[in-house]
């Protein structure tokens, strides 16, 4: 089988395991949201702007949040076919179920992974090339060995000059680290069925979306996502692992943080789109509709311009303050000056408010 689509260039293993719905990109196995469509520089830039702002370090959190991500993704194969999960880790399948995660890695755009030394339960030794966050592809990796070996694993950077040789080996369970694994640990995002529902078109071939083709191009041998008009660097990015890591900061820091991850995103988003004609900017109903489905976003509801406000009701957003701040960014690209805006946000629904 071909790694992506010849019709339209999605990747054939993304298109088997996962479908678009109600505003999410949902694994078929689990029924939870798991990816969205993303420009791949950002979570690096956010957790550096976080960490100034707030002053404290965020690389354990991210690695933590970002493991969790995997498991909950992974874990599913063992709540929903333990009888079969246990043999796709087991020999002599579990070789060929290894090499098939690390081609998920690279179909989402993470990097581009090989692994050069496999010890079950003892030793892995894998050469990272081309990872859009190093911290996010560590985590991603452990969390795979994590399920694979039944273990705590932990890293060890061993040579690092354009390519990552990385050494992860098994640890023992620590009661910080477990407790904040806990905390950490994924919520169930399975998205609620929604009424307006973006017509995304289905792929002949494949079934996936023909806009995620047209929007990106997929280099799975160098697991690299590009964005075709812009050539940016795009990835499938875990909603999982974002998910968890605004949930921790704000319980620990408070709903300021929100503030935080708005203004980032809205300054980096108008940054890109800067320039922009205003009839190629994703503004009114449909369009937004469309654009936050295909990202895998969330599905916006509702969409009313009145005296100078826009009202707008977003279902299953589970990464709310990302939505929020590209509205804010659209909103004031489209009007030529900066908004004020209220923000709330209960049960994944996001209600926004710009004037």
């Amino acid at each position: 089988m071909p790694s992506t689509c010849k019709t339209c260039g999605f990747p054939r293993l993304l298109s088997m395991t996962q479908a678009w719905r109600d505003g999410c990109i949902v694994d078929n196995t689990s029924g939870s949201a798991s990816l969205c469509i993303y420009e791949a520089s950002y979570p690096t830039a956010l957790i550096n702007e976080l960490e100034d702002r707030l002053g404290i370090p965020l690389e354990r959190i991210v690695y933590l949040a970002g493991t969790h991500a995997a498991v909950k993704v992974l874990g599913v194969l063992y709540e929903s076919h333990p009888h079969v999960s246990k043999l796709l880790f087991s020999a002599p399948f579990h070789g060929l179920t290894e090499r098939m995660l690390v081609g998920f890695g690279r179909a989402i755009g993470v990097a581009n992974v090989n692994i050069v030394e496999r010890k079950r339960r003892k030793e892995t030794r894998v050469i990272i090339e081309n990872p859009f966050d190093l911290s996010n592809c560590l985590a991603i990796i452990s969390g795979i060995l994590q399920i694979a070996d039944g273990c705590n694993i932990a890293y060890n950077v061993l040579e690092g000059n354009g390519a990552y040789l990385v050494e992860f080996t098994p640890t023992p369970s620590d009661m910080h680290e477990e407790e904040a694994y806990q905390r950490l640990f994924a919520e169930n995002l399975a998205p609620r069925l929604v009424d307006h529902a973006a017509m995304l078109s289905k792929c002949q071939a494949c079934g996936a979306p023909r806009e995620a083709g047209e929007l990106c191009e997929f280099d799975i041998e160098r697991g690299l996502i590009s964005e075709r008009g812009s050539g940016d660097r795009m990835i499938m990015m875990g909603v999982h692992g974002y998910n968890s890591i605004i949930r921790e900061l704000s319980w620990e820091l408070g709903d300021f943080v929100y503030d935080v991850f708005i203004d980032f995103e809205k300054k980096n988003l108008s940054a890109k789109l800067a320039g922009s004609a205003e009839d190629n900017l994703p503004w009114g109903e449909e369009k937004l509709r469309q654009y936050f489905a295909l990202r895998g976003l969330g599905m916006l509801d509702n969409f009313v311009e009145k005296n100078g406000t826009t009202s707008i009701t977003v279902h299953n957003a589970f990464i709310a303050p990302l939505v929020a701040g590209r509205l804010l960014a659209l909103w004031e690209l489209v009007n030529g000056r900066e908004g004020s805006y209220s923000f709330d946000v209960t049960d994944n629904l996001l209600n926004f408010s710009i004037s």
